[in-house]
């Protein structure tokens, strides 16, 4: 499968969104985290991270709240989706639930 790219697309999220790609780590999730990192964003900057610890998050919330666009990446949606405004769910290649 080609790795996931954001070109000749633009893509809107408000400005200090935290925006959490979840699935198992491996290349697609990089991939698409990265993707997402370097798409054009039409509001302020971005940062990529991956997310280790629930400490992480918070973190995380801070930096949003200064205004960045935040993509994590984690493996869990009990932790993104207390935390993160938006939440990408990768499918898990081995069809594993």
């Amino acid at each position: 499968m080609a790795p996931p790219t954001a070109t000749d697309i633009a893509l809107s999220a408000p400005a200090g969104e935290l925006i959490a790609v979840v699935g198992p780590p491996g290349p697609q999730r990089s991939a698409l985290q990265h993707a997402l990192n370097d798409a054009p964003w039409h509001r302020g900057p971005a940062v990529t991270t991956t997310v280790i610890s629930d400490g992480a998050w918070h973190e995380l919330r801070r930096v949003a709240a200064a205004g960045i666009t935040v993509v994590a990446a984690c493996d869990a949606t009990v932790a993104a989706g207390a935390h993160a405004h938006r939440v990408v769910l990768l499918p898990d290649p081995d069809g594993v639930a």
